[in-house]
C-alpha cells in the first residue's frame, strides 16, 4: 500500500512538472499559430478587357446632292431623294477603366440599301417640254469607331449609360446609273418620250464620322452584359463614279448622309482576378 501511494504522488509530481514547465515556456513569450505569409493584393482598376457584338437597324437619309462635274440650270428642280433603311453588323473591343468610364473601337458593316434622287429641267423654249433625270444605286459601308461611354451607376443589375464616338465611315456608291427621260413638244404637238442615260463605275470615298449615344446594359452574369442603345450616326458625304452618257453627265455627291440607329448587344467581360485577401493576424495563445 505504501508503495502504491508512492507510485502515485511520484506520477502526479511528474505531471505537474511537465505542464509547469510548458506554461513556463509559453509565458516566455507570446505563442504563435502558424500563419501563411502576408499577401500582396493584385491590382485592380475596377473593370478590363471585354469584348462586344451588335446587330441593329438604321434608319437613314441625307441632307441633299451636289453635281460635281456639270453645272445645274436655273430652272431644274431637285426631288426625289431617297436612302433605304439599312442592317448593321457590328464587332470591337474595349477597356473598362473604372466604375463609371470605358472605351471601345468597334467597326460595323452597314448593308446596302437602294440610294436614289430626280433633277427636273423644265425648258422655257418654243419647244416646251421636261427632262427628268432619274438617278439610283446602292448605298453600303463600313464604319470604324472610337467611342467613350459614361456608365450612371447599376441598379439591380441595369446600368444605364450614355456616350460618343468619333472615326471614319467608308462609303461604297455602287451600280450607280442615270436614266434620263425626255419629253419635248413638236410643231405638231407632244412627242413620245425618249431614254437617256448611262452607268457610273463603283466608287469607294472616305468621310469622317461621329456619333452619339445613350442606352443601357444589364448584367446577365458577371461576364456577359446584355446592351441595348439608341445612336445618331453621322457619316459624312458619299461620291458616286462619273456617269458616262454622251454629254452633260457628271459625279454626285451626296451631302450629309446620317443615320437613326437602334441596336442590340452583348459585351463579354474578361474582368481582373479578385483581390486576394490578407493574411489573418496572428493569434496569441496562452496558458
Amino acid at each position: 500500500m505504501k508503495n502504491l501511494v508512492t507510485s502515485l504522488l511520484t506520477g502526479a509530481a511528474l505531471v505537474l512538472g511537465v505542464g509547469m514547465a510548458q506554461a513556463a515556456d509559453m509565458s516566455a513569450g507570446p505563442g504563435y499559430i502558424p500563419a501563411p505569409p502576408p499577401q500582396a493584393e493584385a491590382p485592380s482598376l475596377g473593370g478590363g478587357w471585354y469584348l462586344r457584338g451588335d446587330i441593329g437597324v438604321g434608319i437613314q437619309d441625307f441632307r441633299s446632292t451636289t453635281p460635281l462635274d456639270v453645272a445645274i440650270p436655273a430652272a431644274t428642280t431637285y426631288g426625289g431623294k431617297a436612302l433605304d433603311d439599312t442592317v448593321t453588323f457590328g464587332a470591337g473591343v474595349g477597356y473598362q477603366f473604372n466604375e463609371w468610364f470605358r472605351l471601345d473601337a468597334t467597326a460595323e458593316y452597314r448593308a446596302g440599301q437602294r440610294v436614289g434622287f430626280t433633277y427636273s429641267d423644265n425648258e422655257t423654249t418654243t419647244t416646251a417640254g421636261t427632262f427628268v433625270n432619274n438617278y439610283n444605286g446602292k448605298h453600303s459601308a463600313i464604319v470604324a469607331m472610337l467611342n467613350g461611354y459614361v456608365d450612371l451607376g447599376t441598379y439591380a443589375g441595369l446600368t444605364p449609360y450614355v456616350g460618343g464616338g468619333v472615326g471614319a465611315a467608308f462609303h461604297n456608291i455602287s451600280g450607280f446609273n442615270d436614266q434620263g427621260i425626255v419629253d419635248t413638244d413638236g410643231p405638231a404637238g407632244p412627242l413620245s418620250p425618249s431614254l437617256v442615260g448611262g452607268y457610273a463605275p463603283n466608287k469607294w470615298t472616305t468621310s469622317f464620322a461621329w456619333a452619339l449615344t445613350a442606352g443601357a446594359s444589364y448584367d446577365v452574369t458577371p461576364g456577359l452584359k446584355l446592351d441595348l442603345n439608341y445612336r445618331y450616326l453621322n457619316m459624312g458625304d458619299a461620291t458616286s463614279g462619273k456617269v458616262a452618257c454622251a454629254g452633260g453627265c457628271s459625279r454626285y455627291r451626296m451631302n450629309d448622309i446620317d443615320s437613326h440607329d437602334l441596336r442590340l448587344g452583348m459585351r463579354w467581360v474578361f474582368a481582373p482576378e479578385a483581390p486576394m485577401m490578407p493574411a489573418p493576424m496572428p493569434v496569441s495563445t496562452k496558458f
